[in-house]
């Protein structure tokens, strides 16, 4: 399966100094690149609920002055905050480092927080065998104990194989993420 079959988000890449938590960095990304005219759209892409979880997480955003909590409008963070990772830091322009994540379905039987560690080992590819858990809880800007705890999830999820951080391919567990309304297959699921 092509990757631009599923219906993805970017997930802004933080420094270890950034003082929001992963589901305020992924509302941000959503606000940012994907332009949500609601909260429920935001649902929608984050899995977070609408209610309960969103308010406070764009309350967050507006505290630290990145989104303006009326129009859900993303605000470019200032680079000299040290809160996100760059891809090419230039005078004028400052594109903010991302990853892919894919956006869940109703079967995926993942959390927001195991699919945003799912799709990060993912996107490590052949890099991921180097790593260890500390390192991937620092890349993804998590604590090690929660990390422990979902890579055990993913496991007994069947998103992990027998052999440390071996990956079952996203094309094998298709039925669990959304497709692209705009690709080919999405016509015929």
């Amino acid at each position: 399966m092509k990757s631009d079959t599923l219906l993805r988000i970017k997930f802004p890449s933080v420094e270890p100094a950034c003082p929001l938590d992963w589901r305020a960095v992924m509302t941000y990304g959503v606000c940012l690149w994907h332009s949500p005219k609601t909260i429920s759209a935001v649902a929608a892409l984050t899995g977070f609920h609408r209610s309960r979880d969103l308010p406070a997480l764009v309350s967050t955003l507006e505290k630290y002055n990145l989104v303006d909590s009326d129009t859900l409008r993303a605000k470019l963070p200032k680079p000299e905050n040290g809160w996100f990772k760059y891809w090419d830091k230039t005078e004028d322009r400052f594109p903010l480092a991302y990853r892919w994540i894919g956006v869940r379905s109703r079967a995926c039987p993942l959390t927001p927080y195991q699919n945003l560690i799912y799709w990060t080992m993912v996107s490590l590819g052949k890099q991921l065998p180097n790593y260890n858990l500390e390192g991937l809880a620092t890349i993804m800007g998590v604590d090690t104990d929660g990390m422990s705890g979902a890579m055990q999830q993913l496991k007994a999820k069947g998103c992990l194989g027998e052999e440390r951080f071996t990956l079952i391919p996203p094309g094998k567990l298709c039925d669990w993420w959304r497709l692209n309304p705009t690709s080919d297959l999405a016509r015929y699921w």
